[in-house]
């Protein structure tokens, strides 16, 4: 990887400084959907990310998740400009250092647990043996080990979710993304995958950035940042 513009502020592992996204910019359907979003997210925090329908939540996971370039401004990611990558770079940034987890799993249904989380190893090269290894290994982590050979349509929610997050952590990444978590899932079940992610934060140390409407998932956060029509309107970390 060519490494160009090494920056940021102390300590972010995730620096967003100055973002803009618009949509059809400079046509009369413009749509300015960030607005000036500056955000450190320190490495090993929980950050929670909260916002009316419309305020632009997910396009700002997108663009720290390297789904989506902004329209100005930068993403620096342990330091390093993301703008200044090119896709095949920024493809391994997401299969190497992010994990996403969905609000609808997206899982393989034709595939079991175990092929699921082995399937993100394997498009990143790893071997097969030492994928279904791993895979193993997370699915009991995240206690499925009775469900290895089961397909998505067998499983309840809340185990796709698991299995969700457990191919999330296959490559070993420092940040876990999440979209709504557990807006899929019953309260009991919320809370269970709530508590799992933050075990992988306290006690693993993962740096978890979640976009949710759950106002339990915000009361677990280390800091929750608000946003209002494209703005940052709390929740910042002061430059």
């Amino acid at each position: 990887m060519q490494v160009i513009g090494m920056a940021g502020r102390k300590g972010c592992i995730l620096d967003v400084s100055g973002v803009n996204k618009y949509y059809n910019r400079g046509l009369p359907s413009e749509v300015h959907v960030l607005r000036d979003v500056n955000i450190c997210f320190d490495a090993g925090s929980f950050v929670s990310i909260m916002g009316p329908s419309g305020s632009g939540k997910t396009t700002l996971l997108d663009i720290i998740g390297c789904l989506m370039k902004p329209s100005t401004g930068t993403v620096y990611l342990n330091g390093v400009d993301t703008g200044s990558l090119d896709d095949n770079e920024l493809a391994r940034i997401r299969g190497r250092t992010i994990g996403f987890i969905f609000q609808q799993y997206n899982l393989v249904p034709s595939f079991t647990a175990l092929e699921n989380v082995e399937l993100a190893m394997r498009v990143v090269g790893k071997p097969k043996a030492l994928a279904r290894k791993r895979a193993r290994e997370l699915l009991e982590t995240v206690g499925l080990s009775h469900r290895l050979n089961n397909r998505p349509n067998q499983m309840s929610g809340g185990e796709q979710q698991r299995v969700a997050i457990a191919r999330a952590l296959a490559n070993e990444p420092r940040i876990i993304l999440g979209d709504e978590p557990t807006g899929n899932l019953d309260t009991r079940t919320g809370d269970r995958i709530l508590g799992l992610l933050r075990r992988l934060n306290r006690e693993d140390g993962y740096t978890i950035i979640v976009v949710t409407h759950d106002q339990d998932v915000s009361r677990a956060a280390d800091r929750v940042v608000r946003l209002r029509d494209g703005s940052v309107v709390g929740g910042a970390r002061k430059r």
